[in-house]
């Protein structure tokens, strides 16, 4: 036979201990899992890498046989009894070679040797099958067969015995360096550098992370959200997932990511998963505003609800704001950029020439919308900035919104609200007495209008403000 058909990727651990009693327990081991890839053809988890594959073993029970219905009981209490977890309860090799799946073999090995002699016959006329050369795990190196020994770094920072703050950073910068952003803290998911992750994903690194343990996959936003998804099927209970962080860190990429794995997962409802979804983009375009770091920070606390039926498909969601920071729309910090919406509107009116149909003049010279006098530099691209980017984002906006069964009337009103904001924020006061009054009084007159108000109505409130 062509020796090439013996060359394995089996994982093989190193034993540390010389005590005999173990290493024969040790050997035990190995022989259920060589028992398994000689009936398998390949050893247990040997698609997964190998810091993987070691989780694996340990938080899970131990590996069975493929296809173990197509074995007889005898082989599968054979792997049974060698893989058995709690070493002092695994027998000892002696106990095991007087096992019956090797002592009660055939009286009459003429068929045996006949099917060993078919197959030796179809293993020298078959093309030569490529595999992986060994792996080595060695205090807590990996040592490929012509390669140097690659340090592994844990997947779980809780992992990690007697952890110091230097063992932590050098554990994260090593995994940053090697593409992983996610580390888990127990039950605990960090993200570093979140802004720059990837943010669309395939069906095929979706499934990835459909119904599988934690310890199957690398550390990701979509292990949340399939842990959740499955713990909200198995026990009937709602679960709860809060991001918290600096500004900029990242927390909106990592919900938008969670929800659209959420969504992945509950499909099924026809058009249930796309309202949701489109459902946060337009809220973000309500909540959302540039800062002096981030261009689309959220000026708020956001709540969402996703709901799933008894099959675990969407049915749909509810959203809450809490703590809307509403002195950004009057502040007059220039630095502090207005809600996205603002801009979105009046660079699209003006696009259309609507802009006197909503009282508004084509200068973009609206406190509200903070536009300076000359172009600050900048590393980000603010959307105050971006007039013609803004007409599409407001087109979008709509289009969601008629998705959404906004109808035309209803439309009609938003962009009125929109444009009686932008007006409030030109009026100008002068002192009269103990109080001001509305200098510009043409402003309230077309504030009135807009929202279809009592012109002597309004000016009372708008001159005590």
């Amino acid at each position: 036979m062509n020796g090439e058909l013996f060359k394995t990727n089996t994982l093989v651990i190193r034993r540390d201990t010389e005590e005999p009693e173990i290493t024969s327990r040790a050997d035990v081991w190995a022989l259920g899992i060589t028992t398994i890839e000689l009936a398998d053809g390949q050893p247990p988890f040997a698609e997964m890498h190998p810091t993987r594959a070691m989780f694996q073993i340990v938080r899970n029970p131990p590996p069975t046989l493929l296809r173990a219905t197509n074995w007889s009981q005898q082989i599968n209490d054979f792997v049974s009894e060698c893989l058995e977890k709690n070493v002092e309860n695994r027998p000892m090799m002696v106990e095991m070679i007087e096992h019956p799946f090797l002592t009660e073999l055939f009286d009459n090995d003429e068929e045996m040797q006949a099917d060993i002699r078919e197959l030796l016959v179809f293993c020298r006329d078959s093309p030569p099958i490529y595999k992986k050369p060994e792996i080595f795990v060695d205090r807590g190196y990996i040592k490929r067969f012509d390669g140097k020994p690659e340090r592994m770094y844990p997947e779980d920072l809780a992992a990690i015995e007697n952890p110091t703050e230097e063992m932590i950073l050098e554990s994260l910068r090593n995994r940053m360096e090697l593409g992983g952003s996610y580390s888990f803290i127990g039950d605990v998911l960090l993200s570093l550098n979140s802004n720059d992750l990837q943010t669309d994903f395939d069906e095929e690194f979706h499934s990835k992370y459909k119904f599988k343990s934690r310890s199957q996959n690398s550390p990701h936003i979509f292990s949340v959200a399939d842990i959740a998804y499955q713990d909200m099927l198995h026990h009937k209970e709602p679960q709860h997932i809060v991001f918290s962080g600096e500004s900029f860190s990242g927390k909106s990429t990592n919900v938008r990511l969670l929800i659209n794995h959420l969504c992945y997962l509950g499909a099924g409802n026809r058009g249930a998963t796309a309202r949701v979804e489109n459902s946060i983009e337009v809220i973000q375009m309500l909540v959302n505003a540039g800062t002096p770091i981030n261009n689309e920070s959220t000026r708020c606390v956001m709540q969402y609800f996703l709901t799933f039926g008894q099959t675990g498909k969407l049915s749909g969601a509810v959203f809450n704001m809490y703590m809307l920071e509403k002195l950004r729309v009057s502040t007059t910090d220039m630095n502090q950029h207005n809600f996205h919406i603002f801009y979105y509107f009046y660079d699209f009116m003006n696009s259309e020439t609507l802009l006197k149909e909503y009282h508004l003049r084509n200068d973009r010279g609206y406190r509200y919308l903070r536009i300076p006098a000359e172009a600050q530099p900048t590393k980000l691209k603010y959307h105050r900035d971006d007039p013609i980017g803004n007409v599409e984002h407001y087109k979008r906006f709509e289009s969601i919104l008629q998705d959404l069964d906004f109808n035309h009337k209803q439309l009609e009103t938003l962009r009125k609200v929109l444009a009686a904001i932008l007006n409030i924020g030109n009026i100008r006061f002068r002192p009269s007495g103990k109080y001001a009054e509305v200098e510009n009084t043409e402003m309230v007159t077309r504030i009135a209008e807009l929202l279809r108000l009592d012109e002597s109505i309004l000016v009372i409130p708008i001159s005590l403000w």
